[in-house]
């Protein structure tokens, strides 16, 4: 080969060397795309069920990680700008967000994943303000709120979260409806288990006032205190629980939000009350998801039918 041959060849492996070099980054450069919506939810139960059902070109956010209970959110000034740029909010509505009034957000940007079932709401005569971990003192609202615990109600909101999403995205609808019916699928399995698990004629007594929906689905009504999981009973507490003890006792079995203190626990154990934990799952649980989290709330129900 001459001079002039080798050059030629030499020119021609350096074009497709480019070419190809281009061609790798190009799609390294697709492959790391930004999303092309964010999303925001406003506690753990809806960002679960738009993680289930969003399509791949949507990023979900659920910035409330620095709370236990995201319904009295301590507002950060750097979370509120970057929600202030989302595509979508989705809210839970029915009064759930407290913090909501304090902060600037487009309304064009809020969905509120409850409002096909305002006629299903449920009014309480809450009025107590008492004390809630880390949140401090608070009252609870005259609309309960923990509608996700009711699982058609859980069902509602996934569906309003879905119709969210095909209208900013309407060229991954066929994508995001059948990730909902998977999801739905999953919560009708758990409301015919939650059903079956609480069919029982045990007293239940609750320890916090956010059961509402709960009890209403699956028919396991009874009365709340109000008690939080990690604080020690004082002897005023365990004074009134025997009055109610006596005016609608006695008890079962106490049903937590979280895990109890040893010291509740056993006090209970000594007036013949056991204690289980059925948590809302408002906020990122420590292990598991939703669905996981619910399961686990089933089998708690299900133990109590052992002796």
């Amino acid at each position: 080969m001459n001079n002039l041959g080798k050059i030629s060849f030499a020119l021609i492996l350096s074009a497709l060397c480019v070419f190809s070099c281009e061609s790798k980054k190009d799609a390294e450069t697709t492959d790391a795309e930004p999303a092309s919506f964010t999303v925001y939810t406003s506690n753990y139960p809806l960002y679960y069920f738009t993680s289930r059902v969003a399509p791949s070109n949507v990023e979900v956010r659920f910035p409330f990680t620095n709370t236990s209970d995201p319904a009295y959110w301590e507002i950060i000034p750097d979370t509120v700008n970057q929600m202030q740029s989302a595509d979508l909010i989705f809210i839970n509505g029915a009064s759930y967000e407290q913090w909501l009034i304090s902060v600037s957000l487009s309304t064009s940007t809020l969905v509120n994943t409850s409002e096909s079932i305002v006629d299903k709401f449920i009014t309480t005569d809450e009025s107590v303000v008492h004390s809630h971990g880390e949140e401090g003192e608070h009252a609870h609202s005259k609309t309960a709120f923990t509608t996700w615990m009711d699982m058609e109600l859980a069902t509602a909101q996934a569906a309003s979260i879905r119709d969210a999403l095909i209208r900013i995205a309407p060229e991954h609808a066929a994508e995001i409806e059948s990730n909902f019916e998977s999801l739905r699928n999953d919560l009708n399995q758990l409301h015919q288990e939650f059903k079956t698990a609480a069919d029982t004629e045990l007293k239940v007594v609750f320890s916090h006032p956010v059961y509402q929906y709960f009890t209403n689905a699956y028919n396991l009504g009874g009365p709340s205190v109000h008690w939080e999981p990690d604080e020690s009973l004082t002897d005023e507490m365990k004074h009134d629980f025997a009055h109610l003890a006596e005016e609608e006792g006695p008890f079962d079995i106490m049903i937590w939000e979280g895990t109890p203190l040893a010291e509740n626990v056993e006090f209970l154990n000594s007036i013949g009350v056991r204690s289980i934990v059925i948590s809302p799952c408002a906020a990122l649980p420590d292990s598991g998801d939703f669905l996981e989290v619910m399961r686990k709330n089933i089998a708690s129900l299900e133990a109590t039918k052992v002796k």
